[in-house]
């Protein structure tokens, strides 16, 4: 079974949180678990809505954590890591296609990209998204 969380960008503090999502009306919210020496602190970070995206479960070739959101690059092109509602599942986008190919084929092909950054942070990378 796959790990369920997620991330989202905290601007007070101008970083990535990681954990479970809360939503709080009218926010939304990261709760963050941190340990320290002899107990754990649950946190409520707010986060910029538009940022938050979800684990899908993959590492890329170098074991970093896939997010929704992410770009992934190889020599040639990105694609960028997208759930599809019609499809209820994540998928990814290379250009303005859909790439119907499963995150399983891809990863038993040897397949898995390098995460290059995220379209948030670097829409550079993928000038033709256009919720950019």
């Amino acid at each position: 079974m796959r790990e369920i969380k997620f991330r989202g960008f905290d601007e007070k503090n101008n970083k990535w949180v990681y954990g479970d999502l809360f939503h709080g009306y009218p926010d939304i919210f990261i709760l963050v678990n941190e340990s320290f020496d002899n107990y754990n602190k649950v946190s409520h970070v707010y986060v910029k809505p538009e940022t938050v995206g979800q684990y899908i479960g993959l590492k890329d070739k170098n074991l970093k954590e896939i997010y929704e959101g992410d770009i992934l690059a190889d020599m040639f092109e990105c694609s960028l890591i997208e759930y599809d509602e019609a499809s209820a599942k994540f998928v990814l986008r290379i250009q303005d296609q859909i790439d119907e190919v499963t995150f399983n084929e891809i990863k038993h092909n040897g397949y898995i990209l390098e995460v290059g950054g995220n379209i948030h942070e670097n829409p550079e990378l993928f000038p033709d998204y256009e919720d950019a």
